[in-house]
């Protein structure tokens, strides 16, 4: 079973390590990130550029004195998809709220799929992806 795991994980790893940008968020963020409960503050679709720009933070093991999950390493990061092949988004605009964000390789193109925590689901096939991020929790 471990060792299926490490084989899967080294597949994320792989994965997310075509993406512009990761590697600066990831060395600040400390793991990889899931964008869980991560909340989509914004979503653009051009012709061949998708950006989706989320307030995320890290949940922390420990809980506070009302019993919730301590958070830190707020930040504001866009995942900016280019040179688009397929896309396929589904969503109510009130569903904001991400479940699973992964990244997975397709060949020479990146996957992109993301599930909401009640009805959003987008899955994005592209050439190119960027991370770009903002430490800081959200403006107002």
């Amino acid at each position: 079973m471990t060792e299926d795991f490490e084989k899967a994980w080294a597949e994320v790893e792989k994965a997310w390590s075509r993406v512009e940008g990761y590697a600066e968020f990831r060395a600040w963020f400390e793991r990889t990130p899931s964008f869980h409960d991560a909340t989509i503050t914004s979503m653009s679709v051009e012709f061949g550029r998708v950006r989706f720009t989320f307030q995320t933070f890290r949940m922390l093991p420990e809980t506070d004195e009302r019993g919730y999950f301590k958070l830190d390493k707020h930040a504001e990061a866009s995942l900016i998809l280019t040179e688009i092949i397929e896309c396929d988004l589904n969503f109510d605009e009130h569903d904001r709220i991400v479940s699973l964000l992964q990244v997975q390789e397709d060949g020479d193109a990146i996957l992109v799929s993301i599930e909401g925590i009640s009805g959003l689901e987008a899955t994005i096939k592209a050439r190119h992806a960027r991370l770009e991020f903002t430490p800081g929790p959200a403006s107002d």
